[in-house]
């Protein structure tokens, strides 16, 4: 039976890249990750939304926060001039027109997390567009961060060849034994959190992202996917025309159960996220925390495989 779910391995062989990517902007720092990028504004006063991981806020230690509803609509306060808002487009959906304009109005700048929204178009509005493509696609490092204006950063060299060995040997292994879940995964997540500072993305990953994966064969089969449990199941949002997820988000009482009943089907749902950083008042993020569990339906797999989720949910 095969794995529904899980990192992504490096691709061996190229598929047929129509054209440049939408995130391959002019000005664009290439990192060797996604954090990376937020640690670039970490000197200024930076807004994350209460819905988030972990990891932001050790990365930002001194942000603040703003509140987001049920259906992770974001809840924005007054800001400061030069204030920087986080706007995580949450399962690849950006935000509506008027968080920007809000923004803007405050004279604040937006930075749109698009870790998890790789296939959907950047946002124009937005200062900063943050990309992680390893959540998407499987190369071995990388962070892509957009700017609408010139910003003056020196990136040094990669990170450390060991640290750059060890991620191509979880990712390849991912490739060789894709049933082998025990063998690849602890590789996995013992090089998760990568150095953070001003490193340099590998050329290898540079070139793969250029070239290598065709986005727009990807962005149709995820669409399809995710259509197909929409008619079947209930998620917590809904996707608009542009937007590419690449994972279905349902609220399920009992998630920790149901995600292990899938598990032992081989179905690794992950969950957004087991977060203990968030200041405790945001009582409605961490409802969503406990109960919030995502449906891989990426480009991987097709209606075929949804349907066997979908059985099993029942």
């Amino acid at each position: 039976m095969a794995i529904i779910g899980g990192f992504f391995p490096l691709p061996l062989w190229p598929s047929k890249a129509n054209k440049p990517p939408a995130f391959w902007g002019e000005r664009k720092l290439l990192l060797a990750n996604g954090r990376s990028g937020l640690w670039m504004f970490r000197n200024r006063t930076v807004w994350l939304p209460s819905y988030c991981c972990d990891s932001m806020i050790t990365t930002l230690p001194n942000c603040k926060f703003y509140d987001v509803s049920d259906n992770l609509l974001p809840r924005l306060p007054v800001l400061e001039e030069n204030d920087l808002v986080v706007l995580i487009n949450y399962f690849g959906i950006p935000h509506r027109q008027e968080c920007y304009d809000h923004i803007k109005n405050c004279g604040a700048e937006a930075l749109e997390d698009a870790s998890w929204s790789l296939l959907t178009p950047p946002t124009p509005q937005a200062d900063y567009v943050l990309y992680s493509p390893g959540k998407i696609v499987g190369v071995p490092d990388g962070g892509i961060l957009l700017c609408r204006k010139s910003v003056d950063v020196e990136l040094g060299c990669q990170p450390s060849d060991e640290w750059m060995q060890q991620i191509y040997r979880a990712r390849l292994e991912r490739f060789l034994n894709p049933e082998a879940n025990h063998v690849w995964y602890p590789l996995f997540l013992e090089v998760k959190n990568a150095p953070i500072g001003p490193y340099a993305m590998s050329k290898l990953s540079e070139g793969m992202l250029e070239g290598v994966f065709d986005y727009e064969d990807m962005a149709v089969r995820c669409k399809r996917n995710f259509a197909f449990l929409a008619e079947r199941l209930q998620a917590i949002i809904k996707p608009l025309a542009s937007s590419v997820s690449t994972g279905f988000p349902i609220v399920v009482e009992d998630r920790d159960r149901v995600q292990k009943k899938l598990a032992d089907e081989k179905i690794f749902c992950p969950v957004l996220w087991r977060f203990k950083k968030v200041p405790c008042q945001f009582d409605k993020s961490y409802w969503l925390s406990n109960h919030l569990l995502v449906i891989p339906c990426d480009y991987r797999y097709d209606v075929t495989d949804m349907q066997r989720v979908v059985q099993l949910l029942g």
